[in-house]
């Protein structure tokens, strides 16, 4: 099962990704702005495959750069609450 089978585990993925980033020293700035250019690719190239990834990727398609800044930092403030299963 692909990671973006399932939103739990691709929540999962990401708050690991951002606790390693976070223990690499990289600032809530920098988190938002690669947060932006993966949800940007993602929404260009990749195929939502839950209702939850369907409902992101039609806010970030109707979303202005503010609003998409935004949607980035709640998404990395839900992740740094999410309980990574080891």
């Amino acid at each position: 099962m692909s990671v973006l089978d399932s939103f739990e585990q691709f929540r999962e993925m990401l708050a690991r990704q951002v606790s390693i980033a976070e223990d690499m020293g990289m600032s809530q700035d920098m988190l938002t702005d690669l947060s932006n250019q993966v949800a940007e690719f993602l929404s260009n190239n990749v195929e939502p495959r839950t209702q939850e990834q369907k409902i992101l990727k039609e806010l970030w398609e109707v979303a202005t750069e503010e609003e998409k800044n935004t949607l980035s930092k709640l998404l990395l403030k839900m992740v740094e609450n999410t309980q990574i299963q080891h």
